[in-house]
């Protein structure tokens, strides 16, 4: 969210938000998401005013009033972790977190796990940037896991922004494999599972649950869909 500050204002989202105001980014599908018990969103992009930009090829920040854009649409909850979360410094990600919260947006990500009570039921979240170092979060999915089980969570929900940069297509592969090995059943026991992967920027548009055993749920999306949404239609 926001803008890389090379960027042309008129073609930016910035100026989007300047021209249509908040509503128009989730116009098509607020019905949607306010129909559902749960959206989360993959949120890139840090809300600061800081100016200590990163040395990167591309650095996003935008006002804290920007949250206003994920409310309107009716986003509950959002993954902080990747590649754009600490744009501007620690201080970037921490303001973006404080201007989450005091919207009542619930945000999570790497080692912040959070319960969600949704319908009655104990939904836990963790946030994994796997895009870095790839095998390497193992040890950090699985203790975010047993946090979330000792903190009662009936649910949980893995969200990892994971592939690799500049290819163009996902690794279903290597992230099934990856995936089942750190969250199979000894790790989330008796405990309902869904992993949302995010890739990075693919061709195509990728949205679709690609396998279901062992009450163990798939669901891909890729960087294109629309601000990398996952939708939870139903806790029963």
């Amino acid at each position: 969210m926001g803008t890389d500050e090379t960027f042309d204002y008129d073609t930016s989202l910035n100026a989007c938000y300047d021209n249509n105001g908040k509503d128009y980014f989730f116009k098509n599908v607020k019905s949607i998401f306010e129909a559902d018990d749960l959206t989360i969103a993959n949120f890139e992009g840090t809300l600061t005013d800081s100016d200590e930009r990163e040395d990167k090829e591309y650095a996003f920040k935008a006002p804290a009033e920007y949250t206003s854009i994920l409310t309107a649409g009716s986003v509950e909850a959002v993954n902080t972790a990747n590649n754009h979360s600490h744009d501007y410094g620690e201080k970037s990600y921490t303001d973006t977190i404080s201007a989450l919260e005091d919207a009542g947006i619930a945000s999570f990500g790497y080692n912040r796990i959070k319960i969600l009570k949704i319908k009655g039921i104990k939904v836990g979240v963790t946030g994994i940037y796997e895009l870095a170092d790839h095998q390497k979060r193992a040890s950090q999915v699985k203790q975010n896991i047993k946090a979330l089980k000792k903190a009662g969570a009936q649910v949980i929900i893995v969200n990892f922004h994971w592939g690799i940069e500049k290819q163009y297509t996902p690794i279903i592969d290597f992230q099934y494999f990856y995936s089942h090995r750190i969250t199979n059943r000894n790790n989330c026991c008796q405990v309902q599972r869904l992993i949302v992967g995010v890739f990075t920027l693919c061709d195509d548009t990728v949205c679709f649950v690609s396998d279901i055993q062992d009450d163990l749920i798939w669901l891909y999306i890729d960087y294109s869909s629309l601000y990398d949404l996952s939708i939870v239609n139903s806790f029963k």
